[in-house]
């Protein structure tokens, strides 16, 4: 199924998402299903707990994937690519909360992701080079955002001063590419995320890199320890728009062999990570994925 050309501004500040799922429940199949040019997010969950695979969301007013209040489902193989002349600012490749009237509320947000590849617009001419993008949880590949790769906002249990992970918020076996205004701002703080909170958003990247695998090992700014710092490995995803055909060239740099099926039964097991495995097909082709400009 494709929507497109969907949405429209409902009030100020408040746009129709393409794809609401509303305490959407397991039994309910999602799967090859895109997103494409939209006035809001193209995928957002509201609770539920259904699962997905095979999700495209191109050219996406806001968010690509975005999901809150209680979500707990799964969603496997899936391309999000953001386009300059679409997005808004603020818009970003994932965007996870867990309730915005109180962010410790029951039943938390917990949705398990694997195999994502999200793109941002920094291979496209005119991206503004503050624009508030971030692509955020395994075997993703982020790449191309405007300003950061994670960023971490608002008082959240993830981590502690000590400093030690703690919570069930965590990202692990992914690589982070061409981030931010220099390239290499892998990790970013929003609003609260330093104080009260118990780290920001790069003391959190740092904690997940030394402990769970992501690349680069260590984010600029973050760390007194910056010798540690492994190099920015390219992946070779093509940035610009329209996306090209999305499979890393680099198939050494996606090589990763940790099994997503250990984090829920109904993740199958792949050997990379994003969405696409670089030696086999492509599964982001015609006659069911579009791009037309209108």
């Amino acid at each position: 199924m494709r929507v497109e050309f969907a949405g429209r501004e409902l009030a100020p500040d408040l746009n129709a998402t393409a794809v609401m799922l509303n305490g959407v429940g397991a039994g309910t199949v999602l799967d090859h299903v895109q997103v494409h040019r939209t006035t809001d997010d193209c995928f957002a969950w509201f609770g539920g707990t259904v699962d997905a695979r095979f999700l495209v969301a191109t050219a996406c007013g806001n968010d690509g994937f975005d999901w809150q209040l209680g979500y707990t489902g799964t969603t496997q193989f899936a391309l999000g690519a953001q386009e300059i002349g679409t997005v808004i600012s603020g818009g970003n490749g994932l965007e996870g909360d867990n309730n915005e009237n109180g962010w410790d509320l029951l039943p938390r947000s917990h949705p398990k992701l694997c195999n994502v590849t999200a793109l941002g617009t920094r291979g496209q001419p005119g991206t503004p080079s503050a624009q508030p993008q971030d692509g955020g949880l395994a075997k993703l590949l982020v790449a191309g955002f405007a300003r950061a790769g994670l960023d971490l906002q608002h008082p959240t249990p993830g981590c502690t001063a000590g400093p030690a992970l703690t919570g069930e918020l965590l990202v692990r076996d992914s690589l982070f590419f061409d981030n931010g205004p220099t390239g290499a701002e892998h990790c970013a703080s929003g609003a609260g995320a330093s104080t009260p909170s118990p780290c920001s958003g790069c003391e959190f990247y740092d904690l997940l890199a030394n402990d769970f695998g992501l690349v680069p090992t260590c984010a600029a700014r973050a760390r007194s320890d910056a010798s540690d710092q492994n190099p920015a490995v390219d992946p070779g995803v093509p940035l610009g728009w329209p996306p090209a055909d999305p499979r890393p060239t680099n198939a050494a740099a996606v090589a990763n062999g940790f099994d997503c099926a250990t984090l829920d039964p109904a993740f199958v097991t792949t050997g990379y990570l994003g969405a696409f495995d670089p030696n086999g097909a492509n599964w982001l082709a015609a006659p069911w994925v579009s791009l037309a400009a209108n």
